[in-house]
């Protein structure tokens, strides 16, 4: 069954449809970064999370947030603090480290783990 994300489309736009390969089944989660999308390296902290979604094929949206952390007030409400990337799951909670440690838990098929915890 999959989660009805039309709604999701005012705050960006639904990047990438797949399996979040969890045992709850499938979910959806927005992945707030950057707007340089066009950066695709390996350095770019942004790009690097991003990158492991895709490669996991979990279903995402990316919301593009301002370059100018002052203006990051929705990231803000949701996570409690302004740095990129972070993912907002579907009930919104939060998630947000450094992005190799946020890479490796994707790769690692542990995104969804402890989601009742919010912002590391």
């Amino acid at each position: 069954m999959q989660p009805d994300v039309r709604g999701w489309f005012r705050c960006g736009l639904l990047a990438k449809l797949g399996s979040a390969g969890d045992e709850r089944g499938s979910m959806a989660v927005k992945l707030h970064r950057c707007s340089l999308t066009f950066v695709k390296l390996d350095g770019h902290a942004c790009w690097r999370v991003q990158k492991a979604l895709d490669e996991q094929g979990i279903e995402y949206e990316v919301v593009k947030v301002p370059m100018r952390r002052r203006a990051r007030t929705e990231v803000e409400a949701v996570s409690g603090q302004k740095v990129v990337p972070m993912i907002e799951f579907e009930d919104g909670t939060a998630y947000r480290a450094e992005s190799k440690e946020m890479a490796a838990r994707i790769r690692e098929g542990r995104l969804f783990e402890g989601q009742a915890q919010s912002v590391e």
